[in-house]
């Protein structure tokens, strides 16, 4: 079984926490006041952890790492290590914990297979190959450069108008 990550803003203060446990399955469930940390149907941190609405998240993880400006609770120890498995993403194959993937492929090789770039053949259907600075139509794309500016002008207004 994994070990979920659940992190989120406290309803009764501004920090942020996040939770680890082990489980098969996990949520988050609203109780009235806030969003519940829920794994395999129980509510596992009690009254004390209520994630505002809008900042829970849940992700698998490899084991208990705590992250800079969240207050760390909970455990990884039990879990069982999550077995490698990768999808194709963008042309490139990356592990299915990245970013909660399916995990299509059980071995690294297999995904590279399927997943490689136009010259080896492999754009044909279902597998669909596009170019790194593809923008899907109707869509805007932006740089690293411009996103990083916006990251960057958010912080100076959040610090600004959230202190």
């Amino acid at each position: 079984m994994p070990c979920f990550r659940f992190s989120g803003q406290c309803v009764r203060n501004d920090n942020w926490y996040e939770y680890y446990a082990c489980g098969n399955n996990a949520s988050f469930a609203f109780n009235g006041s806030g969003f519940s940390l829920i794994v395999d149907g129980v509510d596992i941190a009690g009254s004390g952890y209520y994630y505002r609405d809008g900042t829970t998240q849940i992700s698998i993880v490899a084991n208990l790492t705590p992250t800079s400006g969240y207050i760390s609770s909970g455990s990884c120890s039990g879990c069982r290590t999550v077995a490698k498995r990768y999808d194709c993403l963008n042309g490139g194959c990356i592990q299915h914990t990245v970013y909660n993937s399916p995990g299509l492929f059980t071995t690294l090789a297999e995904c590279q297979a399927a997943c490689g770039s136009a010259s080896n053949n492999n754009c044909k259907p279902p597998n669909i190959c596009v170019s790194p600075d593809y923008c899907p139509p109707s869509m805007v794309c932006l740089t690293l450069a411009e996103l990083s500016t916006i990251d960057g002008l958010s912080g100076e207004l959040k610090s600004k108008n959230c202190s």
